[in-house]
């Protein structure tokens, strides 16, 4: 039987996800797929989007994808680009390489595993990113 690793919700941590390749590496799953929320919250949203982007596993975009592209593209209310409540995610967009940009605006939506057609991986419901995430 094939086994699929599912990891998700990174949020730019980086030593959590080094933690998590490390456990991967041991245990050898099959497939990785990737739940969306690489970036957001923490500080090396790029780091994190790089090594992902790196290892060439298939992702879905999470709801934190969306906000900072959101963010990098000047698609949020112009009071938000000066407010102190959002200067985190005005600095998180702004730490993202254009080559992350450019690799998490790609993120589809759902993904099907390559190993088993029975796998669909989202990140909030099958509707919506955001749908479900309280």
């Amino acid at each position: 039987m094939a086994r699929i690793a599912v990891i998700a919700d990174i949020h730019g941590n980086m030593p959590a996800l080094e933690a998590v390749l490390a456990d991967l590496d041991r245990q050898q799953p099959d497939e990785v797929l990737v739940g969306g929320d690489l970036v957001g919250r923490g500080p090396q949203g790029s780091a994190v989007a790089h090594r992902i982007r790196s290892l060439g596993w298939q992702g879905v975009r999470g709801n934190h994808e969306d906000y900072l592209l959101e963010f990098r593209q000047g698609r949020v209310p112009a009071e938000w680009l000066d407010a102190d409540e959002w200067a985190a995610p005005r600095w998180m967009a702004a730490e993202l390489s254009s080559e992350d940009e450019v690799f998490i605006g790609k993120l589809p939506f759902s993904i099907t595993s390559s190993i088993d057609a029975r796998v669909r991986l989202v990140h909030g419901t099958p509707r919506s990113n955001n749908e479900g995430i309280g």
